[in-house]
């Protein structure tokens, strides 16, 4: 079967593309987070080392992924602005992620499903955060 010219597969849509990054950024957060708390550290401050390499993680794919068609400016200005959004979602997300645990409590498990509350609530800030601030030139 040939697809039509109008038909968009799932993947040519960036908000797809942004779920599958952030996903994975949510992996490597989670992980993070888990081995530092296993570990013995505090479960805000492990949050905040694996928000970095998160943060990290996302920038590469959605530069070389998600908003392809949209990198038109250096590594580092791009990284830049990438984490101020970012930051910014973050403090969403900490917020929501500290109130849950608050509720919760701090069991690893309780800690995981904080952190899936927090990262629901702010990935449509750091969608249209990243499509508009970051990676904004292009024709989309």
């Amino acid at each position: 079967m040939t697809d039509l010219p109008h038909q968009r597969r799932l993947f040519d849509w960036p908000v797809a593309r942004f779920l599958v990054i952030g996903s994975l950024g949510f992996i490597v957060d989670a992980s993070v987070l888990l081995v530092l708390i296993l570990c013995g550290g505090d479960a805000y401050v492990s949050r905040l080392i694996s928000f970095a390499a998160a943060v990290i993680v996302t920038w590469w794919g959605n530069r070389t992924w998600t908003f392809r068609e949209r990198v038109d400016q250096p590594k580092y200005k791009e990284l830049s602005a990438y984490f101020l959004v970012q930051t910014c979602g973050a403090g969403i997300n900490y917020g929501i992620y500290a109130l849950v645990l608050f509720w919760i409590g701090t069991s690893p498990l309780q800690v995981l499903v904080a952190l899936a509350c927090g990262s629901v609530t702010a990935l449509f800030f750091n969608f249209f955060g990243a499509k508009n601030a970051v990676f904004h030139s292009g024709s989309h």
